[in-house]
């Protein structure tokens, strides 16, 4: 029996930690799946609220699990990861027997589990916390009480600022679709065919609405769905890089392939952009054109009435993709990404991206 409380113990701690990083890493994508499960469960949406309960969720699973992996307050601890497994087991029940959410997000980005598999592992994980809990009695802590208020106060410091950095910048570490090295090229439309159903709000009511015809800047966005129209099913993982000029004509193809080296910037919500952010975006467009060494292109995820509103569109080339790709495209609003022959170089935030950083990092690759 002791073997199997101390592995019962080990396990529950690590997997409530790696669930903890892996989103902490990417605090953006946890909104974006918080947002989606409060869409299928047909909940409210937090609006720029969900960015805090993301966070507070990262927060919540590595304390839990990291008292309970160093035998801090188990009494408590063990019964905080009873509740919260059991919560997830139900959620993920019916997510998975109603088709509600697809991919449970539990561990980020960096693994994708289907969502009865992630049913199966809720229900290995409460069976240990279980065992974790009804034996809670006989762990012997590791720790006096004032090192563990120490290490508690240590390790929530730590997820917090991991989180916060990540979400100031940029994940320290890229697990999405579009990171550093990743060729869309070969990720396009290629031959599919699929129709982008947005879905937003407004008064309560939500519709749907196609990318050709986004409603005006009194909607508020809740999410996006593709629909296949015809190519083959196995490939539509494949098709995750998707743009229309402002006509809606598809451009994917000629944009990639463009000889010259490609710099996005990335916008996908209108009430994070200023006016010392345009002016940069503007002088960084002026600085390239003039040495002639890349393309600059906006990637815009509002409407063509928003985007106006937020920068003059003479200087700029603009393209339009679905709210879910330009935020996978870059976490930060405003944020810069260098292609070069259609694969991913490099990304900055808006906060850490300059002419000269930029301009430079182009002149030592081409």
């Amino acid at each position: 029996m002791n073997i199997l409380r101390t592995l019962s113990r080990f396990v529950v701690g690590i997997v409530f930690i790696l669930s903890s990083i892996l989103k902490a890493v990417d605090p953006v994508g946890v909104a974006l799946k918080v947002k989606e499960y409060l869409t299928a469960y047909s909940l409210p949406d937090f609006g720029s609220f969900t960015i805090v309960l993301a966070i507070g969720l990262c927060l919540l699973e590595f304390v839990v699990g990291f008292a309970v992996l160093k035998v801090i307050k188990i009494k408590i601890f063990s019964f905080i990861a009873l509740l919260m497994t059991v919560f997830f087991l139900v959620l993920t029940f019916f997510s998975a027997a109603f088709s509600l959410v697809t991919d449970c997000g539990c561990f980020g980005e960096a693994i994708h589990l289907s969502a009865w598999g992630t049913f199966i592992k809720n229900v290995i994980l409460l069976i240990l916390c279980v065992i974790v809990y009804h034996q809670r009695k006989n762990y012997k802590p590791l720790f006096n009480n004032y090192l563990q208020i120490i290490l508690l106060l240590i390790s929530s410091i730590f997820i917090v600022g991991l989180s916060l950095y990540s979400l100031i910048y940029l994940p320290p570490v890229d697990f999405t679709d579009f990171k550093p090295s990743t060729d869309l090229t070969s990720s396009s439309e290629n031959t599919l065919k699929y129709k982008t159903e947005v879905i937003y709000e407004k008064d309560g009511k939500r519709e749907k609405f196609d990318l050709d015809n986004l409603p005006d800047s009194t909607w508020s966005y809740v999410a996006t769905n593709s629909i296949l129209l015809e190519g083959n099913l196995s490939e539509v993982s494949k098709a995750k890089f998707v743009i229309k000029d402002e006509y809606g004509e598809y451009v994917t193809e000629e944009v990639l392939n463009s000889s010259s080296p490609i710099i996005f910037i990335s916008f996908y919500d209108k009430n994070r952009v200023e006016p010392s952010d345009i002016m940069k975006l503007k002088s960084l467009a002026d600085s390239l054109s003039t040495d002639n060494c890349a393309e600059v292109y906006i990637l815009s995820a509002l409407s063509l009435e928003d985007i106006e509103k937020i920068v003059e569109l003479q200087p700029f080339k603009v393209v339009y993709s679905d709210y879910k790709t330009v935020i996978t495209f870059n976490r930060s609003n405003g944020g810069a990404t260098c292609l070069m022959n259609g694969v991913v170089i490099k990304k900055w935030s808006a906060l850490n991206y300059s002419n000269k950083k930029i301009i430079n990092f182009i002149q030592t690759r081409l």
